[in-house]
């Protein structure tokens, strides 16, 4: 392919086949659309997973904190702290409730982004005659998009999983509890309230829950799009 003809497709993707008027305007429109492109697909979605990572990674931390805190209480003293350990819970509880509904849009947004830049590096990489300019978009948006699914779903998933150890060290406070003859009713209340609580799922808008089992299911229905596509 010639280089005129080369830039004039490059021209026509991001002015959607409007011809420029003048032709020094061309170069400026071409760079503008493709410094667009990037800050608004690639580079905001992929600072903000960034940013929903680390608040997460952070959150995450204090869930273990307190989840050693509890495996290390003695029995002797379990009287004494119990009433604190569920007050403690209780808070953690709340704020992950919070922290689901704030981040319940953003990820939703950022999700629908990043689906749309593999759909849309597919759609471009099946084709016949790939523009040779194209193919470092193809792969950049694919990659982001792929990074960014990855990414957010291995850190969210790691919010219940930990919520999960908590409730199996409740148990086995539970259980030593029994064994050891201790007869107090609270106790025992508070620490199956804790056992008993409900593990709770990030969300995107309350339509797609970030469980590991999401990227097979996601990268599953990616490769059965590409096959029925390249075969249509």
């Amino acid at each position: 392919m010639e280089p005129l003809e080369t830039n004039r497709i490059h021209l026509d993707f991001w002015t959607l086949s409007y011809r420029i008027p003048y032709d020094i305007f061309e170069i400026a429109v071409s760079f503008n659309g493709g410094y667009t492109y990037y800050r608004i697909c690639i580079e905001t979605p992929l600072l903000i997973a960034f940013s929903i990572c680390l608040l997460l990674h952070h959150y995450g931390l204090l869930i273990l904190q307190f989840n050693n805190t509890l495996k290390s209480v003695d029995l002797s003293t379990m009287s004494s702290r119990c009433l604190e350990i569920s007050n403690t819970y209780n808070r953690i509880e709340e704020k992950l409730c919070l922290l689901i509904e704030i981040l319940s849009a953003p990820l939703f947004i950022i999700l629908l982004i990043s689906f749309l830049n593999l759909y849309t590096a597919l759609v471009f990489y099946l084709q016949v005659d790939v523009p040779s300019f194209l193919l470092p978009e193809i792969y950049i948006s694919a990659s982001a998009g792929a990074a960014i699914i990855c990414s957010l779903t291995l850190c969210c998933s790691k919010i219940p999983k930990y919520i999960l150890e908590i409730k199996t060290t409740a148990r086995v406070l539970i259980n030593k509890s029994v064994t050891k003859d201790l007869k107090s009713e609270k106790e025992i209340h508070l620490l199956r309230g804790i056992e008993k609580s409900d593990v709770l799922y990030l969300s995107a808008c309350g339509m797609v829950e970030f469980q590991k089992s999401l990227l097979l299911s996601s990268f599953g229905t990616f490769f059965t799009y590409a096959l029925l596509i390249e075969n249509s």
